[in-house]
């Protein structure tokens, strides 16, 4: 099967032909394997997911508002990993790689966020907390 590459003055360089037509062509074409779920991007998911968390979860309680923090966690996870490859000379990683990163860290905000503002909200409501069963989760 022959892929399209077309190409028009206003197309960004590394954009698929025809993205955005909905003609279906992938970004990560079938036949190559990138690496996707690697330890690496797990564990940057992990600590930017922490770092985010608290930081939400602060802003919440003290302000009332909080933002999402998967647009900023996807940007840090490219800068990251390009830092990483160019100043250590690992190779880059892919972009299956940093959507595992933003997916991860996301999640852990979003998880953080909830159990942070139910807590309160479970106090404020006359429920007793057990401190150990508080801190256990």
């Amino acid at each position: 099967m022959e892929r399209r590459r077309d190409t028009d003055p206003g197309q960004r360089e590394g954009q698929a032909a025809g993205q955005g037509e909905g003609n279906g062509i992938p970004f990560v074409p079938p036949e190559q394997s990138p690496p996707e779920f690697t330890f690496p991007a797990v564990l940057v998911g992990v600590v930017l997911g922490i770092l985010f968390g608290a930081s939400s979860l602060y802003l919440v309680l003290k302000v009332g508002l909080t933002v999402s923090a998967s647009v900023p966690i996807a940007v840090l996870s490219v800068t990251l990993f390009r830092a990483c490859s160019r100043a250590l000379g690992w190779r880059r990683a892919t972009i299956l790689e940093n959507n595992i990163v933003q997916t991860t860290g996301s999640a852990g905000e979003s998880i953080a966020f909830g159990v942070g503002v139910t807590m309160p909200a479970l106090l404020l409501l006359g429920f007793e907390m057990d401190p150990i069963r508080v801190m256990t989760v």
